[in-house]
């Protein structure tokens, strides 16, 4: 049973609702943090499981690595372009990010971009870092 002594699953901690919520909070409190820590349980393959109430399951589960991502999205103005080229405000779009290669080819281009999806991490596309020719970057701009 869970902490609040109703009937629950043993699940990853992923695919509990509730506390998979307050574990991407930006604050944990140590009632919250107690709470969870009730509710660990054990099964079998999985590295964190916690005993979660029925109407809190997810069916299919979250990646573990969504943790990673920020609760908040990008939010800036609604962005109607005059032309193609047109330039963007300073911090108009601060999840973009500008990768410079310090060595471009034919087939490569000196830039490309990606996203900040969170505090350390820029996704890019897999042509942006071609694996035959291991472009070195060397910095990134957001």
């Amino acid at each position: 049973s869970t902490s609040g002594q109703t009937n629950g699953t043993c699940v990853p901690v992923q695919q509990c609702r509730d506390v998979f919520d307050t574990l991407r909070s930006p604050l944990l409190s140590v009632d919250s943090a107690n709470k969870i820590r009730q509710n660990v349980c054990e099964l079998r393959g999985v590295r964190r499981s916690v005993c979660c109430a029925q109407d809190q399951v997810e069916r299919i589960a979250i990646h573990r690595n969504a943790i990673l991502l920020p609760l908040d999205c990008g939010v800036s103005k609604q962005w109607e372009p005059k032309s193609i080229a047109a330039k963007a405000n300073i911090y108009e779009f601060p999840w973009i990010a500008l990768i410079r290669s310090s060595k471009a080819t034919e087939d490569h281009d000196l830039y490309c971009t990606g996203s900040l999806i969170n505090n350390r991490y820029v996704l890019t596309t897999a042509r942006c870092l071609k694996a035959k020719e291991r472009k070195e970057l060397d910095y990134v701009r957001l």
